[in-house]
């Protein structure tokens, strides 16, 4: 949940604003910037799998 919050408000809607309001991107390169939101944060979730601090003995 973090990593979708943190990504979606953090790169995704800033990086989609600049690309339509100040780059003045067509469409399809501003849902292009929409969707990089996912390949940032598949990195950033495999990274953390593998470090293993998300688990916990019980």
């Amino acid at each position: 949940m973090v990593a979708d919050l943190f990504f979606l408000w953090a790169v995704s809607v800033p990086l989609g604003a600049a690309a339509g309001l100040v780059w003045g991107l067509s469409p399809f390169w501003i849902y292009i910037c929409l969707k990089l939101e996912y390949l940032l944060k598949t990195v950033w979730c495999i990274a953390r799998l593998r470090s293993r601090k998300w688990i916990r003995t019980v």
